[in-house]
């Protein structure tokens, strides 16, 4: 009997102590949402990104430290077409203020966006490329490679 006592007091006792950590974490979070903050930040600071005319961004993922800070990571669309390579974090105080970016582009894109060869040719020639057991081919998709920088 005591020794049933005895595990489920040590059982709530650590339950209370997990609640009292979680409960403590979620105080010290920052007060602004931080996805807000990257949008403030992405907006005061846009030559950050290497953007250009044409661009829009989508938050993707926000992650923030148990210091406040946070790190939101950004998907890229150039003239309506996605950039794989494109995307971008927005790093951010606790405060809100701006702390850097992380961008693999080298310089803003200035590509052109028409396509050269057509969806139907483009299916055919990637059918042929692929050395493998096919089970399905897609649909062809028009996008920007930035993967180089």
């Amino acid at each position: 009997m005591k020794k049933s006592l005895a595990a489920a007091s040590a059982a709530l006792l650590t339950g209370g102590l997990l609640t009292g950590v979680a409960t403590t974490a979620q105080a010290a979070a920052p007060t602004a949402p931080a996805p807000n903050r990257a949008e403030s930040v992405l907006r005061s600071n846009p030559g950050a990104v290497q953007g250009v005319s044409g661009e829009a961004y989508q938050a993707v993922r926000t992650k923030v430290d148990a210091n406040g800070a946070s790190h939101t990571r950004y998907s890229r669309t150039y003239h309506g077409l996605r950039v794989y390579g494109g995307d971008f974090v927005i790093h951010a105080k606790a405060n809100g203020e701006y702390a850097g970016t992380s961008v693999g582009l080298a310089a803003p894109l200035t590509v052109g966006t028409s396509p050269k060869v057509a969806s139907a040719k483009a299916k055919e020639a990637a059918r042929k490329e692929f050395s493998g057991s096919l089970t399905a081919v897609g649909a062809p998709e028009l996008f920007v490679d930035a993967s180089s920088g």
